[in-house]
Order: C-alpha cells, then structure tokens, then sequence
C-alpha cells in the first residue's frame, strides 16, 4: 500500500512539474511574443522611392516631424497635411493648418504644402488627399502616421484609392513613442491599440 501510495505521489508530483513547465512557456510566449505581436500588427510599411507627395495624416505631432524629414530627402517636393476643425474652443482653425505651420517652422516652404482640411476621418483623409492628388495629376504618394495608425489608414487608402493608377507607399514614423514591446505596461500605448481596434471592427461591418 505504502509502494502504491509512493507512486501515486510521484505521478502527482511529476505531473504538477509538467504543468508548471507548460504554464511557464506558455506565459514567455504571451509575453514576449503575443502581445507584442498584438501590436505590431497594427503597423504597415513599405520600401520609399521618390514620389509626387507625401501626405501627413492630422494626429500626433511626430508625425509631421517625420514626413518633413521625407521632405528633406528629397522623397517628394509635395506634402499633403490632412485634418478638419480642432476641437478647442475659440481658436477657429484646422488641424491641417496647425500641422503647415509647425511644418514651415521645420523649414517647409509654405508654397509646397496642401491641405485637406475638412476631413474628419480616416476614410475622409483618404478621400479628399485624393481629390487634391487627383486635381494636380499626382500619380503617387508616399501616406506617413504613427505605427499604431498605420495599418487600418493603408487599409482605408487602398479602398479609396482602387481603381486609380495611383502608387501608395506607407511609412510610419520612425522613433515614435509607440513601441510594441510591453505597451500593454503603459496606458497611452494600450489606449491607442485598443482604439484601432476597435475601429477596425467598425469599418469592417460599415
């Protein structure tokens, strides 16, 4: 009986260390593989060539910072800035325009800059961009946002923009605050995952 019950003990005790193992690789790979990988899903990018525009979609000042550095390259002579009327009271302008000044203090020359800034979307960004591209025979752009943003904005131009012969490259910005690793440690980062998200769902069943 006391042979019987040793066994038993073994096989329990074998068999609590297997599950200890499993759980542990299991959470090394929700750690260092799923839930990065949950957001870098988010971000889209593809290999730059000179092109006729780049346009800056509104949101984080990075943003414009990065595409003025395109800019400089010599990526495009062109930058399309979009977003609609800021939520701010008295102050009667565009983000757009916020984003053309802060580009012209970078060393943009105004000249070169146009804006889309009725949009108020995503989807709008893409629309009205290509109404402007459209109106100076553009025929292709280089579209930059943050990493996070990237995806469902390539996703939302590449409706927009299908059954035009029009070239779209992505690139998010380099350096951004958003970083993959361990954004589900800080509040902002999972905030904007979340949202994209959840915005993806929407235009899906839009």
């Amino acid at each position: 009986m006391e042979f019987i019950n040793t066994n038993n003990r073994k096989r329990i005790i074998s068999t609590a260390a297997l599950i200890v193992i499993l759980i542990s690789i299991m959470t090394f790979s929700l750690y260092f593989y799923l839930l990065p990988g949950i957001a870098t899903l988010l971000s889209v990018q593809t290999n730059l060539q000179q092109s006729d525009v780049i346009i800056i979609l509104g949101g984080d000042s990075e943003r414009v910072s990065y595409g003025v550095e395109l800019y400089r390259e010599n990526y495009s002579d062109n930058i399309i800035m979009t977003g609609g009327p800021v939520n701010i009271p008295y102050l009667n302008t565009t983000l757009a325009e916020l984003q053309k000044k802060e580009a012209v203090k970078l060393g943009v020359l105004p000249e070169d800059i146009m804006l889309a800034d009725t949009s108020t979307t995503t989807y709008e960004d893409a629309l009205f961009a290509r109404d402007i591209m459209l109106q100076n025979n553009f025929t292709s752009a280089i579209v930059v946002s943050s990493p996070y943003h990237m995806r469902r904005a390539a996703w939302l131009f590449g409706k927009v923009f299908k059954n035009d012969d029009i070239t779209l490259l992505y690139s998010p910005v380099e350096n951004s605050w958003f970083k993959p690793e361990q954004w589900w440690t800080d509040g902002r980062k999972i905030h904007a995952v979340m949202d994209e998200y959840a915005k993806f769902v929407y235009y899906l069943f839009k």
